[in-house]
């Protein structure tokens, strides 16, 4: 619910967009399609897919130790489908929570 009530802060949304985007399209998560990354006033959200399970435990690990994200908090939702997993992943801005 947080995320639909924020506004977009353009400046932070789009540098954090770009940086998720390059981020989970690397090599780390060679098996991610991105589906969508929006970023808004503290809250970041990506839709992703992946071929195997054991992506999703290493995305806490890579995202929340660069910026614009250091130390903050992740929530991730995954859930199973015919080709893969498809996750719904929530990123709070520095200096915010998820709630």
């Amino acid at each position: 619910k947080q995320f639909k009530r924020e506004h977009r802060y353009r400046r932070w949304a789009y540098r954090a967009e770009r940086k998720l985007t390059k981020l989970l399209a690397g090599k780390m998560f060679q098996d991610t399609k991105i589906v969508s990354i929006r970023c808004k006033k503290t809250l970041c959200r990506a839709i992703t897919h992946h071929q195997h399970f054991s992506t999703l435990s290493e995305i806490p690990k890579k995202v929340v130790y660069n910026e614009p994200w250091p130390n903050n908090e992740i929530a991730i939702l995954p859930r199973k489908r015919k080709n893969g997993f498809e996750s719904i992943i929530y990123i709070s801005r520095k200096g915010h929570t998820l709630y």
